[in-house]
């Protein structure tokens, strides 16, 4: 395949600007080609006889209401996001020397009731964003593995191989969905084997329905709550059933719900956790004098909690002072409802956010290599 000449306007090397959430838009076709047996011959038959179908599980109802992306309507021909070079020509355009990938339709994979059909995609995934974007000669690319969090033995196999044969620099699942709340010990073993490899998982927003919205006639709703209250369910779960204290070595990113949320987060889980103490052992039991707050910046600093954002987000300001500057990274979404010109615009504002170097180098980059290892 032919290079796509990027308009490079900015000196890439050297800007320290790392896209700490980036996405890919996948080939099913060659997706198909890396299943194993059986399910390879059915998904080949069902192309031959219906044409390309999306081989993970449907995202939703909602997202089918109609609506315009108004930040891409203007985008290039380049900007699609479906190859290397479509990312590369983004990343050379806006100024990025790296970019972390997560998936699009993969995202949906913990749907899938068929176990062994799971853990076959999730391999075929994983081999395909390898043989793809992580063996890519420009060495830009990094990504984050899809694992069967339904069935957490596999799971961790899964991850085994991703980390330590193809590359990966962590694994990703959904916020919303899942069998069980994210704090349960049906997940540990799980966050064992992040914590034993040493990368982090991340918890992605999106999976809207059943979050109280299944009637909402207007996607941008249901988008706008979606994000903030799956990321408000995991953490509740995660932190009031003490899972960053039974595996210490436990990193965890909440990505694509802005800064805001947290903010609520920080002040209600502190009020409800001090008039309703929790009794059992079990769940979380901080020392006298500590709150869930000084719990939630403990953290933070550690590095262990780390949170996405994007430019144009009139409260990142009050969540860095709130918070500190050690749990925000930037994320880019592309080629989600973004574009370069809209990219641009969103580190242009970042910069002129009234914050210190140091937090505006964490944000730019520091945080995520801290998180990714990278």
């Amino acid at each position: 395949m032919t290079a796509v000449e990027a308009p490079v306007d900015v000196e890439v090397k050297g800007t320290g600007l790392l896209d700490a959430d980036g996405h890919l838009f996948e080939d099913f076709r060659a997706i198909i080609d890396r299943l194993r047996s059986p399910y390879r011959e059915m998904k080949e038959a069902e192309f031959s006889l219906m044409g390309q179908r999306n081989v993970f599980p449907p995202i939703g109802f909602l997202n089918a209401t109609p609506f315009e992306q108004t930040a891409v309507v203007d985008r290039q021909p380049q900007e699609t996001g479906r190859t290397p070079e479509s990312w590369l020509y983004f990343l050379d355009a806006v100024g990025i020397e790296q970019t972390v990938l997560y998936p699009t339709f993969g995202q949906t994979i913990h749907r899938s009731r068929d176990f062994d059909y799971a853990i076959a995609l999730c391999q075929a995934y994983n081999d395909w964003v390898a043989d793809t974007y992580l063996r890519h000669p420009s060495g830009r690319f990094q990504a984050v593995a899809l694992i069967p969090m339904q069935l957490p033995s596999a799971a961790v196999e899964e991850l085994k191989r991703a980390v330590k044969q193809l590359g990966f620099v962590g694994s990703v699942t959904q916020a919303h969905g899942m069998p069980n709340h994210l704090g349960s010990e049906f997940y540990y073993p799980v966050y064992e084997a992040c914590q034993d490899l040493d990368v982090g998982i991340a918890f992605h927003g999106a999976g809207f329905e059943g979050l109280g919205f299944d009637d909402f006639n207007v996607f941008a709703g249901a988008h706008a709550l979606g994000h903030p209250i799956g990321q408000l369910i995991v953490l509740a779960g995660m932190l009031f059933n003490n899972v960053f204290e039974i595996f210490p070595g436990l990193r965890a990113a909440y990505l694509e719900a802005g800064a805001g949320w947290i903010l609520m987060a920080g002040e209600r889980f502190t009020e409800s956790y001090k008039f309703l103490h929790p009794i059992s052992p079990r769940v979380l039991q901080l020392k006298e004098g500590t709150s869930v707050i000084d719990y939630l910046r403990e953290l933070m600093s550690q590095g262990r909690i780390v949170l996405g954002c994007e430019g144009g987000e009139h409260h990142l300001t009050t969540a860095i002072d709130y918070l500190g500057c050690q749990p925000f990274m930037y994320a880019s979404d592309f080629p989600h409802e973004v574009s370069v010109e809209s990219c641009k615009h969103e580190l242009e504002e970042l910069s002129q956010l009234e914050l210190d170097d140091e937090a505006k180098r964490l944000l730019r980059g520091g945080t995520a290599r801290k998180f990714y290892r990278l």
